[in-house]
């Protein structure tokens, strides 16, 4: 199975039933993870050391999980193990050398385990098919969902295939600080890579806004606003 966004690469040895009754979707068997990997950012790739993944009969929603990635950086070994129903699985993470959980998830984010600026980083088919793609996305959106955003002490955290975006409300949310990571950066062309923005609520219309990055390109303005 091959999906692109975020890119599932993975080679099945399946056992299941499809059914399709009333526009609903029931599913019933295993599939199982021969070889393959998942990248749910560019960069970050994971092994999929193993993976088996149950239909209970009900839609492909309800389908258990079990499940063990591993990614590899300079930095550290990763590990991420699930568990568990797709709709809440237990996610656990580690890694060698040991870091907490907000680490290891920063490392996965960004490529580093904390926020700095600089440095180096971060179809149709048939309907048995359509539901191992759905549980495949589903699988790797949920996953990293729960391992980044939901175990970082941070504010806001977006994904996508091209950037990284995560930052902090500060001084009892008048200041935010963000950081921005760009996998597809043109440095050629003064691109930055990392970028740092801080914005500053003067008044409930008025906001200064800064930023600043790795190709030395930057600027700052300052904005009014008015609700409608």
């Amino acid at each position: 199975m091959n999906q692109d966004n975020p890119r599932v690469r993975l080679d099945l040895k399946a056992d299941v039933t499809y059914e399709r009754q009333g526009g609903e979707e029931y599913m019933t068997g295993t599939v199982e993870v021969i070889r393959g990997d998942v990248e749910p950012i560019g960069g970050r790739r994971f092994e999929v050391a193993r993976g088996r993944v149950t239909f209970t009969g009900g839609p492909p929603k309800a389908a258990l999980l079990d499940v063990e990635a591993i990614y590899k950086n300079p930095q550290a070994t990763v590990t991420v193990g699930v568990t568990g129903p797709l709709s809440s699985p237990d996610i656990r993470l580690s890694s060698k050398p040991p870091m907490d959980d907000a680490q290891i998830a920063m490392l996965i984010a960004t490529g580093r385990t904390e926020l700095k600026p600089g440095g180096g980083g971060v179809a149709s088919g048939t309907g048995s098919s359509k539901g191992l793609a759905t549980v495949g996305g589903l699988v790797a959106t949920n996953l990293f969902k729960s391992v980044i955003q939901d175990k970082l002490p941070l504010d806001t955290v977006a994904l996508d295939s091209s950037e990284v975006q995560a930052g902090k409300y500060v001084a009892d949310g008048k200041v935010y600080v963000g950081y921005t990571r760009r996998f597809d950066a043109q440095t050629d062309q003064g691109e930055n890579l990392n970028e740092v923005r801080v914005e500053y609520q003067i008044s409930p219309r008025w906001t200064f806004e800064s930023r600043y990055g790795d190709a030395q390109s930057g600027g700052a303005s300052l904005i009014w606003s008015k609700d409608y």
